[in-house]
């Protein structure tokens, strides 16, 4: 009997990101002009989901990738670059008469690439079902750019339906909602070095600092797997062991970052590692 085939479902947002590029990140009191403007597709949602269709295009497996999300009447086009782009299933992407797509008015500086970003959440911030979406998928990826409330309900589907689950706490949780958050519920936890020291210093966890930049131990938060992107040192991957199982040591793997030779644009990195 052939194995089913594996579809991640990503539950997160879809934005424009309207992008000014700048000399310098403006400051307090400052105006400045652009020296470009570009509107595209973004939000964490679009972009990971982009990020996993492109992975798995030409590719001879069966795999999917199926976006859940709403965006509104005034900016729906970047639904249909997901589909026509990067081969994401956007059949569960509403359209919404109340409310706006959401956006992310973006400073890129020249240079460095170094950037900012303000955020309307808009339609992003829509109730969708989580159980009836739940249903024939074999992975969730969540990040925290929706009513807590909303991820939560997704994680318990997921976990009713025996379903991996893969989140990332950005933007980073208070320290209540931390401490009170269902940690048993996530498979693997993405995260980069500050998210990690914040999680750390919030739970009061005594796990291992060190230079390869593991400050978060992955038994402290009740995870399966712990990654932490590193930025220039890359990224490393953790593993508590499966106690149920009997194997207790810890598995650590440390991947090398790829160094391009120009930076372009910083932007949606981090919603894709």
């Amino acid at each position: 009997m052939s194995a089913l085939p594996k579809i991640a479902l990503v539950r997160s947002s879809i934005n424009v990101d309207e992008v000014f590029t700048v000399t310098a990140i403006v400051k307090p009191g400052e105006t400045i002009s652009s020296s470009r403007y570009e509107a595209g597709a973004g939000g964490k949602g679009a972009n990971v989901s982009a990020a996993i269709g492109r992975a798995l295009s030409g590719s001879d497996t069966s795999a999917s990738v199926k976006l859940v999300g709403a965006v509104g009447r005034d900016a729906s086009w970047p639904v249909d670059k997901l589909s026509q782009d990067f081969n994401v299933d956007v059949s569960a992407v509403s359209i919404l008469k109340d409310q706006p797509t959401g956006r992310a008015f973006i400073q890129v500086a020249e240079g460095d690439g170094e950037y900012s970003i303000v955020l309307l959440k808009g339609a992003n911030y829509a109730h969708l079902d989580a159980d009836q979406d739940i249903a024939k998928v074999t992975h969730l990826v969540l990040q925290n750019d929706l009513p807590l409330g909303t991820t939560k309900a997704y994680l318990q589907a997921a976990s009713n339906a025996d379903v991996v689950t893969i989140f990332n706490p950005s933007p980073m949780l208070s320290g209540e909602e931390v401490r009170s958050f269902d940690w048993e519920l996530v498979d693997v936890l993405v995260v980069n070095e500050s998210e990690a020291e914040a999680l750390r210093h919030m739970l009061k966890a005594d796990g291992p600092e060190d230079e390869d930049g593991g400050s978060l131990d992955v038994r402290s938060m009740q995870v399966s797997w712990l990654i932490t992107t590193s930025g220039p040192r890359g990224v490393r991957l953790a593993s508590g062991g499966d106690e149920g199982a009997g194997k207790d040591e810890a598995t650590t793997i440390i991947q090398p970052a790829f160094r391009p030779n120009q930076v372009l644009d910083t932007t949606g990195a981090g919603d894709v590692c």
